[in-house]
């Protein structure tokens, strides 16, 4: 199954900020999508982990699996990720590479 494109208004658009406490950057990212299944189960996964005191499945969750789909749903020409300058700052950022083309 395709996943659907995020639209260009996400472009550009600052998910989480100023933290790399995996559970505050996974808090900050799913609460833009209460609607997406996918995610929703992720939340699901990620709080059955955190309740076994799993933590470093906790972080595969967020940090791969999470992390990966963004990239996948990014508005075209963009990608899912850190800043390029401030590496605490999560969203979808334009690539600059893509766009020059």
């Amino acid at each position: 199954m395709e996943n659907k494109k995020l639209g260009n208004d996400w472009k550009n658009s600052s998910l989480s900020h100023a933290t790399m406490i995996t559970e505050d950057v996974f808090n900050n990212i799913t609460e833009y999508f209460p609607e997406d299944e996918r995610i929703q189960g992720m939340i699901e996964e990620f709080n059955k982990m955190k309740e076994e005191g799993q933590t470093e499945d906790q972080e595969y969750i967020c940090w791969e699996i999470l992390f990966d789909y963004l990239n996948q749903i990014s508005p075209d020409n963009c990608y899912f990720g850190a800043h390029p300058g401030d590496g605490s700052d999560y969203g979808f950022w334009e690539d600059e590479e893509i766009t020059e083309e």
